[in-house]
Parts: structure tokens; C-alpha cells; sequence
């Protein structure tokens, strides 16, 4: 039997709908199925974020502990047990099991970065932008004939600007002349200036130097080479120049002279290691020595400093303090008594010279007695007219001292010797429990033990010989667990620097830092969802505050997850 037309008409209709309603259905699951999908990865984001909140949380709790626990739990430079492929998340899966890691910059045995490891950078190993020197000498000649800042060395007329003395005195850091011996006594003024400093960093010139010290000083005149609001006010977008310290590296790129390449070097993804694909970008500055392959982001910091404690968390006496027998009492229950009686004299009498000495003849002979510190008994009620500038004051000095109860004063014979051989056996606790240094935070020193051969040439008065002798004495995996190296003396020891040269680096120079810079990355064991955020930490309080977090997740994972480390077993029961 034929159907009628409009029965036909309707059965199409019918069809139509059909259709529709399927290709309707269709795209709904397919767009719930992505929804769900972008659920999914949405929520493993922001798991992957949880586990670097996890890091921050393990890095907080390790922070707490004294130098000589974290020493105990691995310490802060290689230490995988805490900080590589921490899980934080256990699930059957690979794809669901999340963990994080924590990455630094790994050093070379020749001071120079390369390749990564599961721990903290100390930002004492870097150099302090808002602690420079603004006092800066004018250049004699043409600031383009320096051709070797990074050597320590410099050509022309800046030969006494750039890296070339060590303190005063004669040794390694002093100029001398073969023909004239009285040269190498002569005393060497040390460049202390901001600029010297920066000029040590690759790529830097004169007029970028005082551009950057223009933009931290209060004021508006320019330097020599510098630039200030008559410069930035007649760009096409003007701006005026901060004129105060700085509160994020990135802010050099608003200085004259400072260029993205310079700053961040070739590592465009902030990972530490130069990719296939970064290997092309060209810096005109690069000298191919590896130096501005990070950039100068890799030598500088604003956050760097230390606790003035003993490294089970005691603060270090203060020889300078007024009450002459509470510094007796306090010094005798650390260090020797002798030790704590010369200390004391040296306080009320100052060094004595006699004069023999002052006459070039050598050591007293005078007709007072002689005798070494022991428990001579001290008037304590006579002031501290003296005192010390560092605790260098009290190598190598005798003490004219008059003792309580005696008619005649004796000289207290120096127990710390200006002996190289013998520093070793008193510098290390000596250095340990005293300080000149009143606070209890010390901010800006630079740490000789982690400082790469850039940074440590940026200290006023280093030298290319010292620097490299730095580098050869120590160990920067091990030497946070070596007593001999924990204070920045060991200079000394190791007879790197003379007595003279230690004083002038002094200032500038530490061998610990209480500030550390991390790279935390959470993933997963399988798949590409990461959360990636470089942190500072500030340890120099009981509870370790955030200085800084900037998440840099956009820039991508930055590492394969076999280095990570992973767990690819599938433990889905069947």
C-alpha cells in the first residue's frame, strides 16, 4: 500500500529531527567531555601548584633548624633526600601520583655554573645591588679603554680603578716593583666603589655602571657617565628614574644601557641550563666564556644576609660591650681564660707598642715582665677605652696591661700569633663566638664558600691569584660540614691573604648566608601538567619569612621529569 505524500513528508521531517537531535547529542558529549577534560587538568594545575605549596612548606620547616641540624639532615647544597621527588600526592597511577623538587644552580670546580642540583642557593653568594658603595671616583681618560673587567685587571688610565689592590701591605693584592723594594711596603688605596664592583660583572660597561648607581642614589645629579631625569624624561616615554633601592631585579631593564640579554642572559626559561633552542640567541657582550649565559641575574640579589650567631644559634659575644666583667665572664665560658684576660686588657689599654718596635727593631725588650694571659685578675672597674674595629685587632699585638693588685704592668704576650700554620688551631673558635658587630643580623656580605669567580671578583681588592685560590681550597659540596672552613678566615690558614689584606676584604666577605633562593617544581609522575615558582626564604629570624615567590609556571616545566625523579609503576590492582 503507497503512503500518502504528507505521510512521506513527515517521515522525512522525522528523520531530520533524528539527525539534528543525534549531531546535538553528539557535540553535547563532546563538549562535556572536554569540560570534564579541562576539569581534570584544571584540578591537576592546581595540584601541581599544592605540591610546590608543599616545597615551600619543607623548605620553611628545614629553615627552622640550626646550621648544625641541617647539617644533620643532609645540609643545604645537595641534599636529594628532602629535595628531589618528594611525593605529596600517592595515587595507583603514574599520571595521578604528584610530587615536587627542589633545584639550584650547580657549580664547577672552576667557579663558573653548570648543570643543577636538588638543593638551596645561599643569596650570599651574590652580589647586593642596595648595599653598593654610591661613592664613586671620576675616570681619567677614555672609559672605553677597558677591555678586561672580568680579569680583575684593567688597561690605561683605570689600572688603579678596577680589581687592582688587595688591602694594604705588601703580598699578592699590593703593587710592587722589582727595582724598588720600598714599593711593596707601600700601601695600596683599595677602589671601594660601587662601580669597581659592578664593572666585574661580563658585558658591563662604565656608562652602565653609574646608569645603575643613578638610578639607586637619592639624588638627581648624574655621574660621570651616568644618566638621571634629564635622560629618562625625554624618551618617548618618559619615566623618572627610582632614585631609591630596588625591589625586584627586573627593574634594571628601565636603566639606560641594561637590556633583556644582559640581565637574563640566554636562559629565556629561567631553568639554569642552555637548551638546544637557546644556544642561538646572540649577546654582542658575551665573552663565550658561560658567564652571560644566565645573565647578570646570576650574580646579583637585594635580599643577602646573615645571623650574627654561633652556629648552634647563640649570639656571638660583643667584644665592644661597656660592662668589661660581664665580657670576661661571657668570654671564659667559651674560650680559654687567657683568651678572655688578654681580650679584656686589650680593651683597656689598647696594643702596645714599645720603642723597639716603633723603631723598626722587632719585639720588646723592655723591662717589663713578660708573661702569657692566664687568670691574671683584671680591674674591671677601669672602662673599655679601646675599642676593636674587627677582630683582626687582636692578632699579632702584645698588651701593656696594669693588673689589678699590681705595682708594676707586666705585658701580656699576644696568644693569637700573625702565623699562618697557627691560626688554624685558634681563628676557628676565636672567629665562632666574638663579633664587633652589635645587631643581630648582618646584612650584604658576600660568601667567599658559595660565590662563583664573578662574584668573588666584585670584592674590593681581589685578585685573579686569590680568587682562584679560593676556588682551589675549598668544596662547595662538602665544605658547609667542614669546621675549618666555617668562618671566612680561613683565608688566613690557608695563608690565601696576608693579615692586612683579610682587613681590608674583611667587611665585604662571610662564610655563611641566612637568605636562600629555591626553584621549586611540582609534577606528576606521568604527563605534562607542572606549577613551577622560584622563592626566597629569609632564615635570619626564628620563623623563615618570604622575601619573594614569583610563579613562572607559563615558562613551562624547565626539566625532563626523569631528572625530577619518578615513579612510572602502575600499582592499579587488577
Amino acid at each position: 500500500m503507497s503512503k500518502s505524500p504528507r505521510e512521506g513528508l513527515a517521515l522525512l521531517l522525522v528523520l531530520i529531527v533524528i539527525t539534528m537531535l543525534s549531531l546535538s547529542a553528539y557535540t553535547f558529549t563532546s563538549l562535556m567531555m572536554a569540560e570534564n577534560e579541562s576539569a581534570v587538568l584544571h584540578g591537576q594545575q592546581l595540584q601541581a601548584r599544592a605540591a610546590v605549596d608543599s616545597g615551600v612548606s619543607q623548605i620553611s620547616y628545614f629553615l627552622e633548624q640550626e646550621p648544625l641540624v641541617r647539617e644533620d639532615l643532609g645540609g643545604t647544597y645537595i641534599n636529594p633526600d628532602l629535595f628531589q621527588a618528594q611525593l605529596v600526592i600517592d595515587h595507583p597511577q603514574p599520571r595521578g601520583r604528584a610530587r615536587f623538587a627542589v633545584l639550584a644552580p650547580e657549580m664547577s670546580e672552576d667557579g663558573y655554573f653548570g648543570g643543577m642540583r636538588f638543593g638551596l642557593e645561599d643569596e650570599s653568594g651574590r652580589l647586593n645591588l642596595n648595599s653598593l658603595n654610591m661613592e664613586v671616583p671620576d675616570i681619567v681618560g677614555d672609559p672605553d679603554e677597558v677591555t678586561d673587567v672580568t680579569s680583575g685587571s684593567a688597561i690605561g688610565d683605570l689600572g688603579s680603578l678596577i680589581g687592582q689592590g688587595g688591602g694594604s701591605g705588601s703580598g699578592s693584592g699590593s703593587a710592587s716593583s722589582d727595582e724598588d723594594e720600598d714599593a711593596e711596603e707601600e700601601d695600596i688605596e683599595v677602589d671601594k666603589s660601587g662601580r669597581t664592583m659592578l664593572m666585574q660583572l661580563p658585558g658591563m660597561t662604565v656608562d652602565t655602571a653609574d646608569a645603575i648607581l643613578d638610578w639607586l642614589d637619592e639624588d638627581d645629579d648624574p655621574r660621570q657617565y651616568g644618566a638621571e631625569y634629564d635622560y629618562y624624561g625625554g624618551l618617548a616615554e618618559p619615566y623618572a628614574p627610582k632614585n631609591g633601592p630596588l625591589e625586584s631585579l627586573e627593574e634594571l631593564l628601565l636603566v639606560r644601557g641594561v637590556t633583556p640579554e644582559l640581565l637574563f642572559g640566554r636562559d629565556t626559561n629561567r631553568n639554569g641550563i642552555i637548551d638546544l633552542h637557546e644556544q642561538e640567541i646572540i649577546i654582542p657582550e658575551d665573552l663565550g666564556d658561560g658567564t652571560l649565559d644566565r645573565g647578570w641575574s646570576a650574580y646579583l640579589t637585594l635580599y643577602s644576609a646573615e645571623k650574627n650567631t654561633t652556629r648552634d644559634g647563640f649570639a656571638r659575644i660583643d667584644l665592644n660591650g661597656d660592662d668589661l666583667e660581664l665580657l670576661y665572664e661571657e668570654l671564659s665560658t667559651v674560650l680559654d681564660p687567657g683568651w678572655a684576660t688578654f681580650i679584656v686588657a686589650y680593651r683597656q689599654f689598647g696594643p702596645y707598642n714599645s720603642p723597639e718596635d716603633q723603631e723598626g727593631g722587632g719585639r720588646s725588650s723592655s723591662s717589663a715582665e713578660r708573661v702569657p694571659p692566664g687568670d691574671q685578675p683584671l680591674d674591671f672597674t677601669r672602662s673599655g677605652r679601646v675599642p676593636l674595629t674587627q677582630v683582626l685587632d687582636l692578632v699579632g699585638v702584645d698588651v701593656r696591661a696594669q693588673l689589678d693588685g699590681g705595682e708594676d704592668p707586666v705585658i701580656l704576650e699576644c696568644p693569637f700569633p700573625n702565623e699562618p700554620l697557627l691560626m688554624g688551631s685558634y681563628m676557628p673558635r676565636l672567629m665562632e663566638y666574638c663579633t664587633v658587630v652589635p645587631d643581630p643580623i648582618i646584612p650584604a656580605r658576600i660568601n667567599i664558600n658559595r660565590a662563583p669567580y664573578t662574584v668573588l671578583m666584585t670584592i674590593p681588592g681581589m685578585t685573579t691569584e686569590m680568587a682562584d685560590s679560593i676556588i682551589n681550597g675549598r668544596d662547595v659540596a662538602d665544605i658547609e660540614f667542614d669546621e675549618e672552613f666555617q668562618n671566612e678566615t680561613w683565608l688566613l690558614s690557608r695563608a690565601i691573604l696576608t693579615l692586612e689584606e683579610m682587613r681590608e676584604m674583611m667587611p665585604y666577605m662571610t662564610a655563611r648566608g641566612d637568605v636562600f633562593r629555591s626553584q621549586i617544581v611540582g609534577y606528576f609522575d606521568e604527563g605534562e601538567i607542572a606549577a613551577r615558582s622560584e622563592v626566597i626564604f629569609d632564615a635570619t629570624s626564628a620563623a623563615p619569612r618570604i622575601l619573594f615567590w614569583r610563579d613562572i609556571s607559563h615558562l613551562g616545566r624547565g626539566y625532563p621529569t626523569e631528572l625530577l625523579g619518578v615513579d612510572l609503576t602502575d600499582s592499579t590492582e587488577d
